[in-house]
Order: C-alpha cells, then sequence, then structure tokens
C-alpha cells in the first residue's frame, strides 16, 4: 500500500486529497493531510467580513468534514 501524504489543509490540499480518495481504492493508497489547523476558513469569503456581509464563523469549518472518508489527517509534530 502506498502513502500518499499532503501538506496543507487548504482548498488546493482539500481538493486534491478529495480528488485522489474517489480515484483510489482505500486498499490501495492511505491518504493523509498535514495541516497545524483544525479549522478550514474559506479564505475568499474573508473579503466580506469586515464589511458585515459575512461572519467568520459562517464561512470556518471543522477540517474533518471537508474531507471524504477514508482521508486521514492530523497535524504536524514539533
Amino acid at each position: 500500500m502506498k502513502r500518499i501524504v499532503i501538506l496543507g489543509g487548504g482548498t488546493c490540499g482539500t481538493l486534491v486529497a478529495n480528488r485522489l480518495r474517489r480515484a483510489c481504492r482505500p486498499e490501495d493508497a492511505e491518504i493523509v493531510v498535514v495541516d497545524r489547523d483544525d479549522d478550514h476558513v474559506y479564505q475568499p469569503g474573508l473579503l466580506f467580513v469586515p464589511f458585515g456581509r459575512a461572519d467568520v464563523r459562517r464561512i470556518t469549518r471543522p477540517r474533518g468534514r471537508q474531507l471524504r472518508s477514508g482521508i486521514t489527517w492530523g497535524r504536524p509534530r514539533r
């Protein structure tokens, strides 16, 4: 079994991990996303926060909810 490690769970890292999970069977590849934050912030939404058009809590989601089943995520070790 191969282990694929994705450094960074932002929009791109999340997208790549989810697409790889669809393309690879779980028994063929373990997919791990490493990020220092527990939460995923939809960064384009930050543009609207200072103007009261968006609330940071509404554009923030737990990282685990963004990843498909069968993808492991964790923080880097120090």
